[in-house]
């Protein structure tokens, strides 16, 4: 649905470079939240925690697709886009093993130099929680600032709808093919990460 209303988008400033900004601001502001727990426990803690989560998936796809959209327009060459597709998913790749490596570890450092005797307290969290997403506000903002954009204004672009998007998704196998591998591949992460963290904590409480 993000992409068909990116689709739709006719702006003086084109349809991408808009999403990214709003999508990396809310999302950003979502992310800092959900490592806050503003004191709650129990279940309002557990609802709090829940509706964060959502909010966290639905503003980074606000993000995600139009930037993913975006790099097939910038060039028609398709060995040319093969490289520049290359350069965000490595980086994607590597701060996402990164922070999974290293990731408590700074959270230690962090609460350590706040005085925490909790060396997992939550203002730890916070605080890279923050770092992250000026890291992220930074690294978008380049990007919007210095990739070209032809403007939308004006622009009339076939529509496709929501039942169409799914009768092309079903009837084409290889992009099922490539949608089972990418949430094996995901799910496969998620559940390395898990075990690194886990470790990390037996480890620790050694």
């Amino acid at each position: 649905m993000m992409g068909m209303i990116v689709d739709n988008t006719h702006t003086r400033f084109g349809k991408f470079r808009i999403w990214l900004v709003i999508g990396t601001l809310v999302n950003s502001v979502v992310f800092v939240l959900l490592f806050h727990s503003f004191n709650l426990s129990g279940t309002a803690l557990y609802l709090y925690v829940s509706v964060m989560y959502i909010l966290y998936g639905m503003t980074y796809t606000i993000m995600d697709v139009p930037y993913w959209s975006w790099l097939p327009n910038l060039t028609n060459d398709p060995h040319e886009r093969e490289k520049v597709s290359i350069i965000p998913r490595f980086f994607a790749s590597l701060a996402g093993f990164s922070v999974a490596t290293f990731g408590l570890y700074i959270v230690n450092y962090l609460n350590k130099t706040a005085g925490e005797s909790n060396l997992y307290a939550e203002n730890g969290y916070t605080i890279f929680a923050i770092i992250i997403a000026v890291i992220f506000i930074v690294t978008i903002g380049i990007t919007v600032f210095n990739v070209k954009e032809e403007s939308t204004v004006g622009v009339s672009a076939e529509k496709t709808s929501l039942k169409q998007t799914f009768h092309v998704i079903v009837k084409n196998d290889q992009l099922l093919a490539f949608i089972g591998l990418l949430l094996t591949f995901n799910l496969c992460t998620q559940i390395a990460k898990s075990f690194a963290v886990y470790y990390f904590k037996c480890v620790c409480h050694r």
